[in-house]
């Protein structure tokens, strides 16, 4: 199973989180500075790359953080939806913050309706938040990043027929074949094949298409689960022709026996 990854920065320039907001703002000795990032904003980013009905395995959230006094430090809280990623104490100094997901918490979810049912976010608000002992003091977030590893989603590919009558195949020569979906957006192309025994001729296949080898394009938008099947069956009729409720093996011009078609199909 393939696997992908998704990396989410929300600023890489320094942020200047200067106002009371959040938990605890109106505590007078301890003022909280909180820069949130709501589902939304991790779905609609323009680096989101996930594929839909991708699979989360694991994920980190990180940032670069300081604080402008040279007080004491303080615990930067990592959240998303309430859950507590982790905590590192912050001081005037940058500070390289990255804590692993607790995979059995509620961080993030797939979405289940809607335009964008199947795609991953975020199941809360994210949020970098720290206390600070004075009003002036700031907090200054650079990089703050939640990145996923998550199993693609694949097509799976099936021809199937009547094998007395002929044979089908896809592009690997087998009845079946896979396809990784590993990106939003993706979209690749492969071809499948029919080929009658002797005595027979391909009608079509199943959808209606009458080309005996054919392409077919498998698109990211088109995905239903992390495992899509698609199903071909080739149709093959025997070559045979009929006057009334008499069938004709055989039509000769003359001495010689013609060659009847179909189109381009001989069926006699």
């Amino acid at each position: 199973m393939a696997t992908g990854n998704l990396s989410i920065n929300f600023s890489t320039s320094e942020i200047d989180i200067s106002t009371n907001t959040g938990e605890d703002s109106t505590n007078t000795e301890t003022n909280f500075r909180i820069y949130s990032k709501t589902p939304t904003d991790f779905l609609n980013h323009n680096s989101y790359t996930a594929p839909k009905y991708a699979e989360w395995i694991n994920g980190t959230m990180s940032c670069i953080a300081r604080k402008t006094v040279a007080a004491s430090s303080k615990p930067l809280f990592l959240k998303i939806n309430g859950q507590e990623i982790g905590a590192v104490d912050i001081a005037k100094d940058d500070t390289s913050i990255s804590k692993d997901f607790d995979t059995t918490k509620p961080v993030i979810i797939t979405i289940e309706e809607g335009t964008n049912k199947g795609y991953l976010t975020l199941a809360g608000n994210a949020t970098w938040s720290c206390s600070v002992n004075l009003n002036s003091n700031h907090l200054y977030l650079k990089n703050p990043t939640i990145a996923l590893t998550y199993n693609c989603p694949k097509y799976t590919l099936n021809v199937q027929t009547d094998t007395t009558k002929g044979t089908v195949a896809c592009a690997n020569g087998s009845s079946s074949m896979e396809f990784d979906i590993t990106t939003k957006g993706q979209t690749q192309q492969t071809t499948i094949t029919a080929t009658p025994k002797d005595g027979y001729f391909f009608m079509g296949w199943s959808d209606g298409n009458e080309e005996p080898s054919r392409a077919i394009v498998l698109e990211e938008a088109n995905l239903t689960s992390s495992n899509t099947q698609l199903t071909y069956t080739a149709i093959f009729g025997k070559k045979e022709l009929y006057v009334g409720s008499k069938r004709l093996d055989a039509i000769y011009v003359g001495t010689k026996k013609a060659k009847v078609y179909r189109g381009t199909t001989r069926i006699l």
